[in-house]
């Protein structure tokens, strides 16, 4: 029997973003400090609408399939946009450093109906960091938001971002704020891509499927 597969569902970034998200990455890398991981090039910068843990690949792909009829027509309508903040995040829980997208109404609206539709495919299962959440989860509110799309970060805890690296060591928390300093961009999501998540949640480049 095959193990399970963990599968994102994101927006694919136009070129200008790709290709700042992996100049910040280098700046990062640069600096010499402790990471436990970072955007390389078996990774694609992306903005996440949905990551699961599936049966099998089957449906997985399924549930991909059928997500088609409902983005399309948003996708073409050219109805999304993101706007990419100027400054860099460094969470104080895991030390994930975030490249923020400015929260949106059309785009947590669109990441709500991509991850309920993709959780319905995932017979229940859900990744190692949504047992652990549902596991400690302090109210009715939080097991219900992983529930309904998968993670916690859903709904109204919607936190869009491109992911760069993760620090070994918060203590660097400072000359990454101070350094790492990326433009501000601002587009019209035209592409949604699906593909396998690492133990990090980055999503990998090769078997990489894209609508547009």
């Amino acid at each position: 029997m095959n193990d399970p597969v963990d599968y994102g569902v994101a927006i694919f970034v136009p070129p200008a973003i790709l290709d700042e998200a992996y100049r910040l990455t280098k700046v990062l890398t640069g600096l010499r400090i402790p990471l436990v991981y970072e955007l390389d090039a078996r990774t694609i910068p992306h903005i996440t609408l949905f990551q699961g843990r599936f049966l099998t690949m089957a449906h997985a792909e399924e549930g991909w399939e059928a997500l088609h009829e409902i983005v399309l027509p948003i996708l073409r309508k050219k109805q999304v946009s993101v706007g990419m903040s100027r400054q860099i995040e460094v969470r104080a829980n895991n030390g994930n450093i975030f490249w923020n997208c400015f929260r949106d109404v059309a785009l947590r609206e669109l990441h709500e109906r991509v991850a309920f539709h993709m959780q319905l495919y995932t017979s229940g299962l859900l990744m190692e960091q949504s047992v652990k959440a549902m596991a400690n989860a302090e109210n009715e509110d939080v097991k219900k938001r992983i529930e309904r799309y998968g993670v916690v970060a859903s709904a109204s805890a919607y936190h869009p971002h491109v992911t760069l690296a993760r620090l070994q060591s918060l203590l660097n928390t400072q000359v990454v704020n101070t350094t790492v300093l990326p433009q501000g961009f601002e587009f019209q999501v035209e592409k949604i891509c699906f593909g396998p998540l690492n133990q990090y949640g980055q999503m990998s480049s090769a078997g990489l499927e894209i609508l547009t």
